[in-house]
């Protein structure tokens, strides 16, 4: 009996204009907590399904409708901290613009051992669970007050959304949609923090997991989010110079022809068999010699083994000029073949590196 060989390599100034968005409800993950904090944005409800990030003026919306509390205070290099004054002050409200109308109506008196130092002012803004949804500032000379009455800019930070959030990334995408980039995004207590900048964004899209394993996909231009599909994927594979033969079934005891053909033009093949019946097998095998001219060659021999032994058979003599016929049991088998001209290796380069005519 013969046997075949190959390797299977199994081949905070604020907006004061409302949006109202209307909320939606969502059938999964139904254990979450998924509001986000504060509730609604625009006189709507933040929902999984809908995110207040396809505009920066919704995210701003949505920042100022969960405010819940602030800060106010002033510093200055020569502040008199001994003296009984106001510097700060906390207050809780409903909505960035109740609470600052309360921050602000706070009149911070103050003494300075030099009144030609500069005065910091700062307030924050904030959700129930003590984010900044807001951060302001002032710089003023203290000489300067009474004159002009300072006023504080202040800018949107990162948005809390959603709860119960496991981990969340942007995937920047390049025009044929494919991802380019993945942006990760912070969490901080279940919450995700939202980046206004990048509200809108045409080429992007949040992925959020939360911590029951549910996966939501939001395009940042558009407000709804969704479970992305599932892939299924069938694939086949090919490995190079290599052969994988499945053998022709029929009734049991039966021995069937098959042929192994095979023109290798550079590589020396080999080969893997499945004989589920015993086989005739015409070993049809040719190697392009390329030296100088071009001539063909068969190989010598066949080298065949079944998978499952600890030797191969004893290489197969073959035919110089035609095909030649082996007689193979049931099993698997690998095979190479030995040649005399093709696929001889070459040689390993010694000469100089670098550009030509440079010197080492």
């Amino acid at each position: 009996m013969r046997v075949i060989k190959s390797n299977v390599a199994i081949i905070v100034i604020v907006a004061i204009t409302s949006i109202v968005c209307v909320a939606q409800t969502i059938p999964e993950p139904s254990q979450l907590e998924l509001g986000s904090a504060g509730g609604g944005y625009g006189g709507g409800t933040i929902t999984p399904r809908s995110l207040p990030i396809y505009s920066q003026d919704i995210v701003r919306e949505y920042g100022l409708s969960i405010a819940v509390r602030g800060y106010r205070s002033v510093n200055a290099e020569s502040l008199d901290r001994a003296y009984d004054g106001i510097t700060y002050t906390n207050v809780q409200g409903k909505g960035a613009e109740d609470i600052l109308d309360k921050l602000f109506a706070v009149q911070f008196i103050y003494r300075l051992t030099n009144p030609a130092d500069e005065v910091r002012g700062d307030v924050y803004l904030y959700d129930q669970y003590d984010n900044v949804l807001f951060y302001g500032n002032a710089m003023y000379a203290a000489d300067s007050l009474g004159k002009v009455n300072p006023v504080y800019s202040i800018w949107m930070q990162k948005m809390p959304m959603l709860n119960d959030v496991q981990s969340a990334e942007i995937l920047a995408t390049d025009p044929d949609g494919s991802t380019a980039k993945r942006i990760s995004v912070e969490i901080r207590s279940g919450q995700l923090l939202f980046d206004p900048w990048m509200a809108g964004s045409k080429n992007g899209i949040l992925v959020v997991r939360f911590i029951n394993g549910t996966i939501l996909t939001y395009p940042l231009a558009k407000p709804i989010g969704v479970a992305p599909a599932t892939t299924g994927e069938m694939s086949s594979y090919n490995i190079q110079d290599h052969y994988v033969v499945n053998g022709p079934v029929g009734p049991e005891g039966y021995t069937l022809p098959l042929t192994l053909k095979v023109i290798a033009l550079w590589n020396r093949p080999t080969a893997y068999l499945r004989a589920t019946n015993a086989l005739e097998l015409s070993v049809d095998v040719t190697g392009v010699v390329q030296d100088g001219q071009i001539t063909f060659e068969r190989p010598a021999s066949m080298v065949i083994w079944q998978e499952g032994k600890e030797k191969a058979f004893d290489p197969i003599p073959l035919n110089g000029d035609k095909p030649t016929p082996v007689s193979i049991p049931v099993g698997n088998f690998r095979i190479r073949f030995t040649w005399t001209k093709f696929g001889q290796p070459g040689l390993l380069y010694t000469g100089p590196e670098g550009p030509v005519g440079e010197k080492g």
